[in-house]
């Protein structure tokens, strides 16, 4: 075998904000002993910051929740030291065909609604909180499980369109993992303190991950962005890695004794040799489109919501009601996330077909005014297996894989892409700092096996 490029302690594969973090705290026990590679020629993966018109734009709507683990949102602030702005939340969800503030209360839903539309959701919610309504439904699926919970005037309202909408099944298919993710949403519709705001780079999500990227190199740890890795391979010492970086004609070996891939699933399945056996899990991918206009954007919303699956927007934002400091012409551009598979048309359409849609949709839902000019111009990124889809069965497909990884020896998988999840960027941080404590104890595959197990029921915070 060849001498490799580079040896270390950790390589880490995938830079989104998962393997930022674990680097920096592997970096912080062994200075200059890590390895990070990246495809992309920018570090953040999801949180990435997209450079259009000199404006760092996010890969679709991105925020710091107030409610984030302590923890994390601690380091947060320490990374981004005076540069993490606390903003009013502004958002709107349309259901039903009406705009409701987001997240939504008890009180907008009742002044929304009306009286007699609020005491159904009263009684319905009620009668399954109590039991009654409980016979015979399986809540092994994600219906089942939220009619039990909610009842079903607030599941027919709020939970079956996005559900439906996002993974492209009737909801009596998906499993009953994602309900439990969400269910938080109806059991705080009372006051909380600081529910109304949220935190913001001032220079856009990407800030973040430069701030970790940074971290990391003072440690003397090595992050190399347009390094594909393209080869993953184990023995006793520990285990090799094939890289092919961008402007180079011939690829370099990192050796390491233990690799962390914060990968997609699907692309460390195929790295590790494993492409000819199938991967029985499916996710759904998002189109972002970005619509830039001639004139200033009106209001004040940041985030508009649109779970009905007749419409093919998903989520609208303006990154300057997010960061107001941005320059010009950020408060003229609007990001868009259409929710849609790759065997779609809204995956392969080009960029000037697919704004005409999404601009008469924004139109004809009063995000923009009806006489609006179109937009002068577009921009969109395909990101490929964003959303899990959690149909029946999943899980135990699920843990075939990982059984089938584990085989791979020195090889741990962490982060949302890599371990299938739907989860926010506390929680990779998180996620994080926990392997990095464990991966060099005893029975540290086995102990993370164990945590793993846990992560798909993590509380969403959208």
């Amino acid at each position: 075998m060849s001498q490799p490029d580079a040896t270390a302690e950790f390589v880490v594969l995938g830079g989104g904000i998962s393997g930022l973090s674990l680097a920096w705290r592997l970096a912080a026990r062994h200075p200059g002993q890590v390895v990070l590679l990246e495809r992309e020629p920018q570090v953040g993966g999801l949180a990435a910051g997209i450079p259009w018109h000199g404006i760092p734009l996010d890969l679709g709507s991105h925020r710091i929740h107030t409610g984030f683990e302590p923890g994390a949102l601690r380091t947060i602030e320490q990374l981004l030291a005076g540069d993490l702005r606390t903003r009013k939340r502004r958002g709107r969800i349309l259901v039903n065909s009406r705009f409701l503030p987001y997240p939504p209360s008890l009180a907008t839903i009742g002044s929304s609604f009306g009286v007699r539309q609020s005491l159904v959701f009263c009684k319905d919610f009620l009668r399954a909180r109590m039991g009654k309504w409980r016979n015979g439904r399986d809540q092994a699926r994600f219906e089942g499980y939220l009619r039990d919970q909610v009842g079903d005037s607030l599941y027919e309202f709020f939970y079956r369109p996005y559900a439906e909408k996002l993974w492209a099944l009737p909801a009596s298919q998906i499993s009953f993992e994602p309900a439990v993710a969400r269910l938080h949403r109806v059991r705080r519709l009372g006051p909380q303190p600081n529910r109304g705001f949220f935190h913001y780079p001032k220079g856009g999500m990407g800030q973040l991950a430069e701030a970790l990227r940074t971290r990391i190199t003072d440690l003397g740890g090595t992050v190399l962005t347009g390094a594909e890795a393209t080869d993953l391979s184990s023995d006793e010492g520990g285990v090799r890695v094939v890289a092919r970086l961008a402007g180079e004609d011939s690829a370099r070996t990192v050796r390491a004794g233990t690799c962390i891939s914060t990968l997609p699933l699907r692309a460390t399945w195929r790295l590790a040799g494993m492409g000819a056996e199938p991967l029985p899990l499916r996710w759904r991918s998002l189109r972002v489109a970005y619509l830039l206009y001639a004139a200033p954007l009106r209001g004040d919303i940041d985030t508009y919501y649109f779970p009905d699956p007749r419409l093919r927007i998903g989520r609208v934002s303006s990154i300057h009601r997010f960061s107001p400091e941005l320059p010009e012409p950020a408060n003229r551009i609007l990001t868009i996330e259409i929710p849609c598979s790759q065997s779609e048309d809204l995956w392969t359409m080009s960029d000037q077909d697919l704004s005409q849609i999404v601009h008469h949709e924004l139109k004809a839902t009063g995000v923009m005014d009806a006489g609006a000019g179109d937009p002068v111009e577009v921009r969109t990124v395909g990101l490929r297996d964003v959303y899990p889809v959690y149909e029946l069965g999943w899980r135990e497909c699920w843990a075939a894989a990982l059984d089938r990884l584990a085989r791979v020896d020195h090889l741990f998988l962490a982060g949302r892409a890599a371990l299938f999840l739907h989860c926010n960027i506390d929680h990779c941080m998180t996620m994080a700092q926990r392997l990095a404590t464990l991966v060099e104890g005893p029975l540290a595959r086995e102990k993370w096996r164990a945590e793993i197990n846990g992560f798909p029921f993590l509380k969403l915070k959208e």
